[in-house]
């Protein structure tokens, strides 16, 4: 897996100012950080089989061993460090012949239980992924044993002595049988833990972009993993030269549903995106290759791909310097391009001073005019919508000469004449201005939605290790549930629903009492145990409603907020008392009753199979 973020991605994937003095060096400050959840990764699980026979040393085995790949975080500070767990488990039927003569035989049958597992360690650099450790244990389990043979007369007594012999020669032969069966099933296995690591991989690209060496960027990416009741993998991307001077990140508020966190500074798109539009000049279709590429989109997605159809052909000659700037900010999002625009009928024509006996002959002054697009969404409710845009001319220094400022009646300021140009608002008229804003209303969205990603969570294999017989049998969603701009952080968190989740995901017993819950479920993530009772229940800011002893009303408003498709709207206030009597008041953000988890992640199965 080569981790060059691909973060949507993701999500998926803390970020905050390090200014930290350690000795005597200063410590890079983060621009961003992306964190995945073990609750989410011990989620994921890749199951195949091996039911073909085949032949070992002149035995004939026929296998019937279901194959596991589950990964699991492990703790490491240097790398993102997952181990695929391997379990087999199933039954072996060996069948041999022994020849004893010429004309007779003696034939073995012996039922084995298999319990294997199998540890590879993965490390997750930064640059590619790198195999570790790989550990093994296998248990064979001989549990029948049967013997015939073709004698006649001496039937009986041939099997009886062959089956007082099996047993010590299966003994014998056990150690060569864990060889055997290591060597039948690797192939399998391998193909197990490859299709299990596509399936980490897919995962982790929610996380972000992770950025290289070769894309000349000033930033720096480490992986880590760590474990524990607030185990996760996290990226972390910083300053690689100089660090930067940024205000803390915000924190989130509903920190116990969060699988996925993706908190990423204005400095990170401003320079990503600036370091390939400098100075060049570029058509709205190229610029949007380059604002709505996945590395870009899958952090913020200011394209609107509803609209097939390119922008026309109207170009952008961008400032070398600065020619765009996000901005993050009081719940705003905002995007300025700087540019110049260059038309023939963006020039301004004056007189040739040289030339007064012959008016009719003019030169351009002006041949590119500096403006400034602004763009600016609000943001509420998880969805940034669209409220501002503008274009002006920008007041960079263009010489001109005061006695033609006064000729085309411009009042210039007393600074030097070299210094002196016109003013710009004279420069741009509004066709041209409105043409600019029309283009690129084409571009971008109205609306920036911060959508669900589906991933699959249980993929299997279905023919024997054959891999393009792939089926999903339950996927599961993150669902951006908190979503916040300020001070130039963007913060976006992601809960994580499965096929099996209900919307809360309790069971009631009498009354209003909590019998149990399901695992990773909106209830078992925000603290709800078996014992505690629910007493009162409502939306935010609203008057709670009593549950009392019948659960009816409770369920009811459950299975309606579930319906909606926000997560503002699926937002709940429960309150009661645990089995100990405490009171509490929990937040819950409910699983959507609309969402087909696994019909959205199909439409990513492609990515395993390989041709």
């Amino acid at each position: 897996m080569k981790m060059k973020l691909k973060l949507n991605t993701i999500g998926t994937h803390l970020i905050g100012l390090l200014c930290v003095m350690g000795t005597s060096h200063l410590l890079l400050a983060e621009v961003a950080e992306f964190t995945l959840s073990e609750k989410l990764l011990n989620q994921l699980e890749f199951t195949s089989s091996k039911t073909e026979p085949f032949i070992k040393n002149g035995r004939r085995v026929e296998p019937n061993i279901t194959i596991k790949v589950t990964p699991q975080i492990g703790n490491s500070s240097a790398d993102g460090r997952v181990n695929l767990n391997v379990a087999l488990t199933g039954t072996s039927t060996s069948r041999s012949s022994t020849p004893v003569g010429r004309r007779h035989s003696v034939e073995a049958t012996v039922d084995t239980d298999i319990d294997a597992s199998f540890k590879q360690e993965i490390m997750l650099g930064q640059d590619k992924t790198q195999v570790g450790r790989f550990q093994s244990e296998i248990k064979l389990t001989p549990t029948r044993i049967s013997v015939d043979n073709n004698f006649k007369l001496l039937r009986r007594f041939v099997n009886r002595k062959a089956s007082e012999k099996a047993p010590i020669q299966i003994a014998e032969e056990l150690p060569k049988e864990r060889t055997d069966l290591s060597d039948g099933v690797k192939g399998e296995i391998d193909k197990g833990t490859r299709q299990a690591k596509e399936l980490v991989d897919s995962t982790l690209e929610i996380l972000g972009t992770v950025f290289t060496e070769e894309e000349r960027l000033p930033f720096q990416a480490k992986l880590s993993t760590e474990t524990g009741k607030e185990g996760k993998l996290k990226l972390v991307v910083s300053d690689k030269l100089k660090a930067q001077q940024r205000d803390p990140k915000p924190e989130f508020e509903n920190k116990d549903q969060l699988m996925a966190t993706a908190v990423f500074h204005q400095d990170l798109l401003t320079q990503t995106i600036a370091a390939e539009i400098a100075g060049k000049e570029l058509k709205l279709s190229q610029l949007r290759k380059v604002l709505c590429s996945p590395k870009i989109t899958k952090l913020i997605n200011f394209c609107d791909t509803s609209k097939v159809n390119s922008p026309t052909g109207l170009s952008l000659l961008f400032d070398k310097v600065n020619p765009i700037a996000f901005i993050f900010d009081k719940d705003r999002v905002t995007l300025k391009l700087n540019a110049v625009y260059r038309t023939n009928d963006g020039k301004v024509e004056i007189p040739n001073l040289q030339l007064l006996n012959t008016p009719e002959t003019t030169k351009p002054l002006f041949e590119s005019i500096p403006y400034q697009v602004e763009v600016s969404y609000q943001l509420k409710n998880g969805v940034a919508t669209l409220d501002k845009m503008n274009v002006s001319e920008s007041d960079i220094s263009t010489s001109a000469p005061a006695i033609l400022s006064n000729l085309l009646g411009i009042h210039t300021s007393n600074s030097p004449i070299d210094n002196k140009r016109p003013s710009a608002g004279a420069l741009l008229n509004p066709l041209i201005k409105g043409q600019i804003q029309g283009e690129l209303k084409k571009l971008l969205a109205h609306e920036i939605v911060f959508n669900a990603v589906s991933v699959p969570t249980k993929v299997t294999n279905l023919k024997n290790g054959n891999e393009k017989d792939l089926e999903i049998t339950e996927a599961g969603s993150l669902l951006p549930v908190e979503v916040k701009a300020d001070r130039g952080w963007l913060a976006i968190g992601n809960t994580f629903c499965n096929s099996h989740n209900k919307a809360f995901g309790v069971v009631f017993g009498r009354g209003a009492t909590i019998k149990s819950i399901d695992e990773n479920s909106p209830a078992a993530l925000t603290g709800f145990k078996p014992g505690d009772k629910i007493e009162s229940f409502g939306e935010p800011e609203q008057r709670a409603t009593s549950v009392f002893d019948n659960t009816d009303s409770f369920i009811s408003f459950i299975q309606e907020k579930a319906g909606h498709k926000t997560s503002k709207a699926r937002k709940i206030n429960v309150s009661g008392k645990d089995l100990q009597g405490n009171s509490f008041q929990r937040t819950v953000f409910l699983c959507p009753s609309h969402l087909d988890h696994l019909a959205e992640a199909a439409k990513g199965l492609s990515r395993f199979k390989k041709p």
